[in-house]
């Protein structure tokens, strides 16, 4: 497992890339507290080690989770989500509501054609587009933006200094853009969605994706091939 920090002013975010698709995982801490959110927690390379889990990342930095967040319901992004709530079983998991059945369907899920069958319990809060809340004292916005699956969401959070950090899962990466091949994938959803809720932020933006490296509005508006001509 590769680990690494990004410190801004309000948060810290550490990045842990996870199992053989390289999924990227985060955890959020924010300024002198002891809370943690965790995007995406996906498998460990080695479930078995225990030194290469979540779990014990979490625990090197003496965190106490506060919630989940999870950008979409596929399995590489929801594994470690019933370790996760049996060792914190108060543990909130937040997922856009048009994606909520995933969690408990494997072949919803896509862990059914991969010989490993996902079912977690229940999320718990519901998501729909637009929606803000607050969790580890953080200011959270959840914007939908369907393509790769129907209910993927995207969390935008204050980062401090007029900047904003948005985990962005598998809609948009470093030049490039999420598959739209799954059965409820649809590219002009996607492609629409980016134009509207992501590429109208402010060129600073941060956008942490669910695979690969961290990127900016500004750079995926001027060289992302799928938009450097629409701007």
């Amino acid at each position: 497992m590769t680990s690494f920090k990004t410190q801004f002013d309000n948060f810290t975010v550490e990045t842990l890339i996870l199992g053989a698709i390289a999924e990227n995982c985060y955890i959020v801490k924010p300024k002198g507290s002891n809370d943690c959110i965790i995007v995406d927690p996906g498998f460990p390379m080695d479930p078995h080690a225990h030194d290469n889990s979540i779990l014990s990342a979490i625990r090197r930095s003496n965190l106490q989770p506060a919630a989940i967040l999870l950008t979409h319901g596929h399995f590489d992004h929801i594994g470690g989500v019933n370790e996760l709530k049996s060792t914190y079983p108060g543990l909130k998991v937040y997922v856009g509501d048009r994606d909520a059945y995933k969690l408990t369907n494997p072949i919803a899920n896509l862990s059914a054609f991969h010989d490993v069958p996902i079912i977690t319990q229940d999320p718990d809060v519901l998501l729909k587009d637009g929606e803000s809340f607050k969790v580890a004292e953080l200011n959270v916005k959840a914007s939908e933006v369907p393509g790769h699956s129907i209910g993927h969401v995207v969390y935008q959070f204050d980062a401090g200094n007029n900047v904003s950090v948005v985990f962005c899962g598998d809609v948009v990466f470093t030049g490039s853009i999420g598959r739209t091949d799954f059965p409820d994938g649809n590219i002009n959803d996607l492609l629409n969605g980016i134009r509207n809720k992501l590429l109208v932020l402010p060129d600073e933006t941060i956008l942490f994706p669910g695979h690969g490296s961290a990127t900016t509005v500004g750079i995926e508006r001027k060289t992302n091939p799928f938009f450097s001509k629409s701007f």
